[in-house]
């Protein structure tokens, strides 16, 4: 499982959790708490943070509009994204950020905490709700997503 997929899994279980009130059984329990051991909630400041391997495209939806960034750190408790131009902190964005290697889609709601402009520019983001998962379509394969209703159930 990539570092991604598991800050995917931490932040459905957690959202599940605490956001929706929906009890969580006890393997997801033992789940959540297993991850939250593994994962750092501390987000990389924007001049630390390195570009993960493999580096990620990333969009976020802001203002009606979809605009390009590139990941350049993550933990369990947010992002960090370079962008031509970073929102001001306390925006609300949706971000969605492609694993072309599983050919998944994951999408993050998200608040702007920081941001730099100018060369190097970009932003921290922290998660809030529900992240959602879609498996593209590849040969043979129907496009499926996974959220919290699914977490759990049977894989077609």
């Amino acid at each position: 499982m990539s570092e991604l997929d598991s800050i995917f899994q931490y932040r459905l279980l957690l959202s599940k959790a605490l956001e929706l009130h929906i009890p969580l059984s006890p393997a997801e329990q033992l789940r959540l708490e297993r991850l939250r051991g593994q994962l750092s909630t501390t987000i990389p400041e924007l001049d630390d943070a390195a570009d993960p391997d493999p580096a990620l495209d990333a969009e976020f939806a802001c203002e009606g509009r979809f605009r390009p960034a590139r990941l350049r750190g993550l933990s369990g408790g947010g992002l960090v994204l370079a962008t031509d131009k970073p929102p001001l902190p306390g925006k609300h964005l949706l971000v969605h950020l492609w694993d072309p290697s599983h050919a998944i889609e994951y999408s993050f709601p998200t608040r702007v905490i920081d941001r730099t402009r100018g060369p190097g520019a970009g932003m921290r983001v922290v998660f809030e709700g529900l992240p959602a998962k879609v498996f593209l379509m590849t040969r043979g394969r129907r496009a499926r997503i996974e959220d919290a209703w699914t977490v759990g159930t049977a894989k077609p």
